[in-house]
This record gives structure tokens, sequence and C-alpha cells, in this order.
């Protein structure tokens, strides 16, 4: 028998919606000035011609990204590529569940039973928050224990990981308290999980959730200007003896 917890009871889906896409214009909005005006400090003297168009450039560090190729060149990244990649694109599969119930409930009504495994929709959503539970759980074990090798490590590093985590986290439950019938622990989670999901986009341009605009964005330049990126740090050689060491007065 089908749950008749109906979450969209509790808080209406136009409401949510209605935040959801105002709230994102604006926020992608703000978030194209900074990064039109970090696009035009990387050009100077020194930059050089581009070697290849923007879209083009764009297109292969978009490959890069997808397949975390330059986690498994950098030496100090490489050991959390794994949970990169599950938190990553467990995050895309959780935002693309949550466009597709939109366009089905709106479009093709057929999510009227709440816990309808068969339906795709539902099984990506599944799937994508059991990996964000793991690769987040992984990160933030990392974290702990290794405090000393995972680059930077402050306050919007952690809650950065952390509010992703929750995220995660805090849909999965709302699905199980749903599943079990549940009402008041799939309500008060489902309340929580829309919080959190309101502040990580909300915060989106002031919080290390922008790095991955501005990161690609930097990315793209160098792909353009043909630079290397992603590779173990080079050694400087110490200079030589005779250079460094005081000549002697004649």
């Amino acid at each position: 028998e089908a749950s008749q917890i109906e979450l969209t009871h509790f808080i209406p889906a136009g409401t949510t919606e209605m935040l959801f896409i105002g709230g994102n214009i604006l926020i992608f909005a703000i978030a194209a000035v900074g990064l039109v005006r970090f696009w035009k400090t990387l050009d100077h003297a020194n930059a050089g011609d581009a070697q290849m168009g923007f879209v083009a450039a764009l297109i292969k560090t978009i490959g890069g990204i997808l397949t975390h190729k330059y986690f498994a060149q950098c030496g100090q990244n490489r050991p959390r590529r794994i949970a990169h990649i599950l938190v990553f694109f467990g995050f895309i599969g959780a935002a693309a569940t949550a466009g597709l119930v939109l366009f089905f409930s709106q479009f093709v009504p057929i999510m009227e039973t709440p816990i309808n495994l068969p339906n795709p929709a539902k099984i990506l959503g599944a799937v994508s928050g059991l990996a964000i539970f793991i690769g987040g759980t992984m990160m933030i074990v990392r974290r702990a224990q290794n405090a000393d090798d995972v680059g930077a490590n402050g306050f919007m590093d952690q809650s950065f990981l952390w509010m992703v985590f929750l995220v995660g986290v805090t849909g999965m439950l709302s699905w199980l308290f749903r599943w079990a019938d549940f009402a008041v622990g799939a309500y008060v989670i489902y309340y929580i999980h829309i919080v959190l999901v309101f502040v990580l986009l909300w915060y989106m341009p002031y919080s290390k959730f922008a790095h991955m605009l501005y990161r690609t964005l930097a990315m793209t330049w160098a792909v353009q200007h043909g630079r290397e990126f992603g590779t173990e740090p080079r050694q400087i050689a110490a200079p030589a003896a005779q250079d460094a060491a005081p000549q002697p007065a004649s």
C-alpha cells in the first residue's frame, strides 16, 4: 500500500518552485557579474594570445572535469578522487532528479505513487543520495584523519562539505521516512532538507561552491592559452654554489 504522506501538502510545490526559480535567477546573475570581472583580470600583458576558441577550450575543460583526470595527476588530491567523483555525480544526479520530478509532475503524471521504485527518476534519486552519503563520509573521515594532507581545511571548506553531505542525507531520510509512513519524521526532515538546499544554492557565489565556477573558468583560460595545470609542482633547483656564495674581494 502506498504511503499517504504528501510532502507537497506540507510545503506546497508552488512555494518551493517560486523560491528556487526566483532565487536561482538572482544568484546566478550575481555570479555572472563576478565571473565576467574574473575573466577580464586573466588577460594581461604577459598572457599571450589564445590558441583556441573559448567554446572549444570549455568543452575540453569540462571533459577533464567529468573524468576527474586532473585529480589523478595531483599527488595531494589523488587519494580523494573516488570520493569526489561520488559526491560530484551524486549531486548532479540529485539535481537532475528534482528537475525530472518537477517535469513529470507537471507534464507527465506518472509520479502519483510516492514509493514507486521502478520509476527511473526515483531510482536516480536513491542512487545519487547514496553516492553523496558514501563519498561525503569518505571525505569527512579523511579530513579528520589527515588534516595536514587535504589542502585547505578552514571553516569554509569544512562547512561546505558538511552542507553537501547533509543535503544528501536529509534527502535520503525524507524518502525513507516517507516509505516507512513515519509522518512526523518525514515532514521535519523534508523541511530541514529544503532549508539546506536553499542555503547551499543561495550562498553559492559566496561559499566554496563558487570554486566550481571560477576554477572551471580559470582552467578554460589555461587551456585556451596552452598552459599546463593539474601536474605535480616542479622543483626549483637551488642556485649553484658559486652563484650563491659571496665572492672574495680581490
